[in-house]
């Protein structure tokens, strides 16, 4: 009896042990797959890049690119427009704040050279007095 026992907790651990291993190598596979997708995924989108690149460069003629493609081209256009125009407006947005700190330093020192003017002006004035 306490070698069924024995051999019932052998039974057990191994099957808690192939129980453990087994959703490793799915959730492995699955991620292999899943990796392996993503990297498909990523090697049509940078073909369609270069692709877009050479007609956009002249490498190939446009006249020879399809639906597909000239949708997928125009779309880049689109984006990249937009992140040029974002990136602009946010150089522009920097020189004018520049632009706002230096015209009130400028301001400041201003006002300090009119008061020294008015202070010399005042004591030439008092001086001719006498």
């Amino acid at each position: 009896m306490a070698d069924d026992v024995r051999d019932m907790r052998s039974l057990i651990d191994r099957y808690k042990s192939n129980l453990q291993e087994a959703p490793v190598e799915s959730s492995e596979q699955n991620m292999s797959l899943v990796t392996q997708q993503e990297v498909l995924l990523l090697r049509q989108e940078i073909e369609l890049l270069q692709n877009s690149l050479r007609y956009m460069y002249g490498d190939k003629d446009i006249n020879h690119m399809n639906l597909g493609e000239l949708q997928s081209l125009e779309s880049n256009l689109e984006i990249w427009v937009h992140n040029i125009r974002s990136t602009k407006m946010q150089i522009m947005s920097r020189e004018i704040e520049m632009l706002k700190n230096k015209e009130g330093i400028l301001k400041a020192a201003n006002d300090i050279l009119q008061e020294r003017i008015i202070e010399q002006t005042g004591i030439l004035d008092v001086n001719n007095y006498y």
